[in-house]
């Protein structure tokens, strides 16, 4: 599936490229900020809003954009996610009408790795909540007209805090839909979808995980996990160098 992310590098206002409609709408909508002083030349200055950071479409019922996600690229751990005022807007988009199983992730890119695999996206929808804390109103709305729903997989970062939401909102999910299935998908103790992409070249470790999906709470879900990391960790320290010829 292709990916539609930009870029921001804060520049799209400047030089030959400055245009005094498309400024006040950026101003309208939080890309820009009028600046305290004013440019070389005279000119009022702004100040762009989530420069150099990886940009995600939100989009609402009718599948149009009503609000971004920013992604920083910088070394911060502390300042990495940003959404324009009044956030609006759902990742990758609302689920369809004839979802039957819907997995939620702890984040945007979480969401755009998972879309990458097509033995997922085959027979899932993939819905992102915007962090821990994430499950708005407008995920609610978004699930409650899933009226050929049958089963909601969280799959959120395996650390406590992951934990934790997973536990709060598969509660509050179950009480209001008591037929719905609920499951949770374990993954290495720190990992995330994401990291986890990072670390296995194999797209097939998240089927696996998948299907080994339990309830909310399950601890012999993770006995696998382990044994698929050691393999993994296995795998790369007897893979041939490839500064050195493979004797055999």
């Amino acid at each position: 599936m292709k990916l539609e992310i930009g870029y921001n590098t804060g520049q799209f206002y400047h030089g030959t490229r400055r245009d005094e409609g498309l400024i006040q709408s950026c101003v309208e909508v939080g890309l820009l900020s009028k600046h305290d002083r004013s440019g070389r030349t005279g000119e009022e200055a702004y100040r762009p809003f989530a420069k150099y950071c990886l940009v995600f479409a939100l989009r609402n019922k009718a599948n149009q954009v009503s609000g971004l996600y920013f992604r920083s690229t910088g070394s911060d751990q502390e300042q990495r996610h940003f959404y324009l005022k009044d956030r609006q807007g759902l990742y990758p988009r609302y689920p369809a009408p004839e979802t039957k199983k819907l997995i939620l992730t702890e984040s945007v890119i979480d969401a755009a790795t998972l879309l990458q695999v097509p033995a997922i996206t085959a027979d899932h929808s993939v819905l992102a909540l915007y962090g821990t804390n994430g499950l708005t109103d407008e995920h609610g709305d978004a699930i409650r007209k899933l009226t050929k729903l049958q089963e909601v997989i969280f799959w959120l970062n395996a650390d406590a805090p992951g934990e934790e939401a997973t536990k709060k909102h598969a509660a509050t999910l179950q009480a209001l839909y008591p037929q719905l299935r609920i499951t949770q998908v374990y993954m290495p103790a720190g990992e995330d979808v994401n990291s986890l992409a990072q670390t296995h070249s194999d797209p097939g470790i998240f089927t696996r995980l998948l299907d080994q999906r339990q309830a909310p709470g399950v601890e012999g879900a993770k006995l696998f996990l382990s044994s698929e990391k050691s393999i993994e960790k296995k795998k790369s320290v007897e893979a041939p160098s490839a500064n050195r010829p493979n004797i055999s």
